[in-house]
């Protein structure tokens, strides 16, 4: 038995201070593969400041230069990035590092529309990007039925989940259509809803931005759609929102996304 104590390793100076310590050196941490340039190997495993260095990576790669990284404010610029996608209902890695490649891929028209080429400039490219990078490469995709699935949250009287999952045309066309409710009386629902939200609590806020968001971004529609002119029947209600990157002001041009014939069918 005193023979065994001195096989045993000799513990660390800070282990004898604190002999809670002394398993610590057993414990063995999970190492994230990286790259030579010191990224993990997975975009789905990139945190803010992640991509701050990729951007500047990319930066020296194209223009020969140093980008200077701020990460307090290269990294709200990314989180904004972030929420774009989210808003958008895209993979936010994925295409947050898609959305810097077409930047740099676009350079000249995204530094002459902005005089520079910075982190916190090309995020005012993001709705272009949605439309070029995104719905234009859908035009050869079958379009999605989401028809059954607004008839199912309508019968569960989940209403409101309507138009904060599919925004306003598709949710308006589909109550005057299908549940004999006029446009007035939609307008107006929404109108008194919007007002009283809007006065509510930070979720009630969000409602109305998701709204608006899913409005824009569950475009393109076709003619003879309701509301298609929501921008200019809720122009109060929307204002707050248009500094937002995710905002435009006209709808997504091209293909539609989804099957839209069966929501002007009536019953």
């Amino acid at each position: 038995m005193i023979m065994d104590v001195y096989k045993r390793d000799v513990p660390l100076q800070s282990e004898i201070a604190n002999p809670f310590s002394a398993n610590k050196r057993q414990r063995k941490k999970t190492l994230v593969p990286k790259t030579p340039n010191g990224l993990p190997e997975e975009v789905s495993a990139w945190n803010n400041r992640n991509f701050v260095d990729y951007f500047a990576e990319q930066y020296h790669k194209h223009f020969s230069g140093t980008y200077k990284k701020t990460y307090s404010s290269d990294c709200s610029f990314i989180n904004q990035i972030f929420e774009f996608m989210e808003a958008n209902e895209l993979d936010r890695n994925e295409n947050t590092k898609k959305f810097i490649d077409w930047s740099f891929v676009n350079s000249q028209i995204v530094a002459s529309k902005n005089g520079v080429f910075l982190l916190g400039t090309i995020k005012n490219h993001l709705n272009g990007y949605f439309q070029q990078a995104i719905l234009d490469t859908r035009e050869k995709s079958i379009q999605v039925d989401i028809f059954s699935d607004i008839v199912k949250l309508d019968k569960n009287g989940k209403t409101r989940e309507v138009f904060i999952t599919y925004g306003i045309p598709l949710a308006a066309t589909y109550f005057v259509s299908h549940k004999n409710i006029s446009l007035k009386n939609v307008i107006a629902g929404l109108q008194q809803l919007f007002a009283t939200f809007a006065n509510g609590d930070n979720e009630q806020k969000l409602f109305i931005s998701r709204v608006i968001q899913r409005s824009i971004s569950r475009g393109p529609y076709i003619d003879r759609f309701e509301l298609l002119d929501w921008r200019d029947v809720f122009k109060e209600v929307i204002e707050p929102f248009k500094s937002e990157l995710w905002y435009r002001e006209e709808d997504f041009s091209g293909k539609p996304q989804y099957k839209l014939e069966k929501f002007l069918n009536e019953n």
